[in-house]
């Protein structure tokens, strides 16, 4: 039981990260979020994924209205947007990475 608690705790570490970083993209942001304290549920699964297909879907209708429109300043401003994101998310996986060492560590010790 003890392994199965310990695997299913860090799956909702993942989850919750990747909730966090999906949700505050600068294109199809959503609030969202999975609380990695909650215990495992299918529910949480569905969070990140459903971020991801808003995010990608906000994409593909940028691409298109710039294909229609062309507005080379909002497709600037986005490109800025987005790098800006992108360089932002260096300190967040530094974060995840310690966050996942502990939790690795923990369930060492219990082991």
């Amino acid at each position: 039981m003890l392994k199965t608690t310990t695997t299913l705790g860090i799956i909702m570490l993942v989850l919750s990260f990747l909730s966090v970083v999906l949700g505050d993209s600068p294109i199809g942001a959503t609030e969202d979020r999975v609380d990695g304290e909650m215990p495992f549920s299918v529910e949480a699964v569905g969070v990140p994924a459903g971020q991801f297909n808003t995010m990608y879907s906000a994409i593909v209708d940028d691409i298109a209205s710039f294909a229609a429109n062309p507005d080379l300043a909002l497709a600037t401003s986005r490109r800025d947007d987005m790098t800006a994101y992108a360089a932002s998310l260096a300190g967040r996986f530094e974060r995840f990475a310690e966050a996942m060492a502990d939790e690795l560590d923990e369930a060492t010790d219990q082991s």
